[in-house]
């Protein structure tokens, strides 16, 4: 069992799904990837999410 929000739809990609990669199982996934990300300024650094949107 997981005890943190293991998924949410982030407000920076509202059509996506963002993941807790601690909530998954061992073994379920073959690699994750984790880009860095400066949530402490979240307005200033938004645009380069963009790409992640269909929206």
């Amino acid at each position: 069992v997981c005890g943190v929000k293991s998924f949410y739809i982030p407000r920076s990609n509202p059509d996506g799904v963002d993941v807790n990669a601690r909530c998954l199982d061992e073994g379920s996934y073959d690699s994750i990837s984790v880009e860095p990300f400066d949530g402490q300024h979240w307005e200033a650094n938004a645009a380069s999410l963009a790409h992640l949107s269909g929206i």
